[in-house]
């Protein structure tokens, strides 16, 4: 990745649910002047949430968004029937199947888009543009291309806030080594080593063919973790990445197809 990446320029600031939440309440945008409230004399109200994803979104967001004080006030999912299910099992004021309806609606400020990657620029655009304050889920697009075009949506809406979840710069123990390393007592560092030992869902046994697992949907291991590896190099040092070299090597040869079975590579 060279420096004319969107990583090296994102005006799609970082955040995790919970920052996002604290960056909102506290409706600060880059002019600094407050974005949720007319008046600054009174304390602006906690934005309501829209949810464009039923995994993640749903498991994970819904209940730390509403610890912040945050209001969930619409869910998005490809079935209308669905959304309903989900709306009124976890409390949700309204289901959507239309992610422009879901945008349009103006009990909702922030959009949370969480959907599978091959979507998520579209959805993005679609809120920004609606006038919506946008939490987009990592990896920020398919392309260097997308993640232009979602850079320019964010700097079209100064007054909106564009935020990308990169929730592990939240973690404690990496706060921590980001101060060690500003203090210059480890010295300069001169090489990061990341592993991760975890089960993935789309790895398990029984797994089926999904976008979880294509390159044309954004998938894969370096989608789910390998980003976050990139972006915490780029925190804790503050410099940006100008070379890639990597090599690739797939963990399965094929999947079944959820519907017949049969082995997709």
């Amino acid at each position: 990745m060279s420096a004319r990446q969107p990583y090296a320029r994102m005006a799609f600031r970082v955040a995790n649910a919970a920052a996002a939440a604290a960056v909102a309440v506290a409706a600060t945008n880059v002019a600094g002047h407050d974005i949720f409230s007319a008046s600054k004399a009174e304390p602006a109200p906690a934005p309501s949430v829209g949810i464009i994803g039923t995994g993640w979104g749903l498991k994970v967001q819904v209940p730390q968004f509403r610890k912040a004080g945050m209001h969930v006030a619409a869910i998005f999912s490809r079935s209308q029937a669905r959304a309903a299910e989900i709306a009124t099992a976890n409390g949700i004021d309204k289901a959507y199947s239309s992610v422009a309806e879901l945008c349009a609606d103006p009990a909702v400020s922030l959009v949370s888009v969480v959907c599978p990657t091959y979507e998520r620029c579209g959805y993005a655009i679609t809120a920004l543009e609606a006038g919506k304050h946008v939490l987009a889920d990592k990896p920020m697009a398919l392309s260097a291309a997308e993640a232009e075009q979602m850079l320019a949506a964010a700097r079209a809406a100064p007054d909106q806030l564009a935020l990308l979840d990169f929730e592990l710069r939240a973690v404690p123990a990496v706060q921590h080594i980001k101060q060690l390393l500003a203090s210059g007592e480890l010295g300069a560092p001169l090489h990061f080593s990341f592993r991760c030992l975890g089960n993935f869902g789309f790895l398990a046994d029984g797994a089926t063919y999904s976008h979880w697992v294509t390159r044309e949907g954004g998938g894969g291991v370096f989608s789910a973790v390998g980003t976050h590896f990139v972006d915490l190099t780029r925190y804790l040092t503050g410099r940006e990445v100008v070379a890639v070299s990597a090599m690739q090597h797939p963990l399965v040869d094929s999947m079944p197809d959820p519907k017949t079975g049969t082995p997709t590579p």
